[in-house]
């Protein structure tokens, strides 16, 4: 696995464990707690469908809650340039 990818699965334990630590204290409710679930849905996505997954084996929402494909290409986009990146470092070197 490349650096790049352990990086972004360890942001992602991270948020996890923000995830979880909002809920103890505040319970299910809260804007904070909203927008952080969104996040690790949105980039959890993307990180599967970067390592070849198909939308289908991430998930299956309802009708009423799709994800935002938008948000989801811009993580894409970002995720493949920091792994093209780290492609040509490796080539250079």
């Amino acid at each position: 696995m490349s650096n790049v990818m352990k990086k972004f699965k360890e942001q992602q334990k991270a948020l996890a464990s923000k995830i979880r630590e909002e809920k103890r204290e505040c319970g299910y409710g809260g804007w904070d707690l909203y927008k952080m679930k969104r996040e690790f849905r949105h980039k959890h996505i993307a990180y599967c469908e970067v390592r070849g997954r198909t939308r289908e084996e991430i998930e299956k929402p309802g009708d009423n809650n799709l994800a935002d494909e938008k948000y989801i290409q811009e993580i894409k986009e970002k995720l493949l340039k920091e792994l093209e990146n780290e492609k040509a470092v490796r080539i250079a070197a």
